[in-house]
């Protein structure tokens, strides 16, 4: 009998954490990657809503992207904990017509450091958003020159202009951040966790379809 043929397909999970101050825009960055909508009627987010989409990174490789968008007031140590576990990269975003959202990203971005790291103790991949650019800006995000070496000084691995209004940037930004989680993993794959077959069952598969709803620890 002839041995059954192994199939190289593979599926990943990645859980990415959305954060930054109140009001900066991370639900309508959501809404706009994975639903490609954008509504000026968004409530502020109590705790954490939860998003999922699925990629075909190609023909051989599909990633089911797990969106964790955090409210800008969970700063504690206690939730934030809670709230980041397993992820595997994270978007810090702020409001460039606000320079106190752009004050506060050196406080998001240590707090997620202080609690969450790859295997060789590193931080995890990590993406600036400077949301909100269809409108007059203000501050350092006027010089592209000052904005790389604040991200390279900070650990970001790149920054984005993005507009969830005017869907700008916001898929190629998801897409470099999953691209370098998955540079990451595949230097250390020994050290990742392994989520298995029937987990990722769960999921929802299709890129269609979405959920979302506000989640405690």
């Amino acid at each position: 009998m002839a041995a059954a043929a192994v199939s190289d397909d593979s599926q990943h999970v990645y859980k990415i954490v959305v954060i930054g101050e109140s009001k900066v825009g991370k639900s309508s960055i959501v809404q706009r990657y994975v639903r490609g909508v954008f509504s000026t009627n968004y409530k502020s987010t109590l705790r954490v809503d939860f998003a999922i989409k699925t990629l075909d990174i190609d023909s051989h490789t599909k990633v089911v992207v797990q969106l964790w968008d955090l409210a800008g007031q969970d700063r504690n140590p206690a939730l934030l904990r809670c709230y980041v576990k397993d992820a595997a990269g994270a978007l810090v975003v702020f409001d460039v017509t606000e320079p106190q959202s752009f004050k506060q990203v050196q406080a998001w971005k240590k707090s997620l450091d202080a609690l969450i790291q790859l295997p060789d103790d590193t931080s995890i991949p990590c993406v600036l958003l400077a949301n909100k650019c269809d409108q007059p800006k203000s501050g350092i995000i006027n010089c592209t020159e000052e904005m790389d070496v604040y991200c390279n000084d900070n650990g970001f691995e790149r920054w984005f202009e993005t507009s969830a209004k005017d869907d700008f940037n916001i898929s190629e930004a998801f897409q470099f951040l999953v691209r370098k989680i998955m540079d990451y993993k595949n230097l250390h794959l020994s050290d990742w966790s392994i989520i298995r077959e029937e987990e990722i069952r769960l999921i929802p598969n299709t890129i269609d379809e979405f959920t979302i709803r506000s989640r405690r620890c």
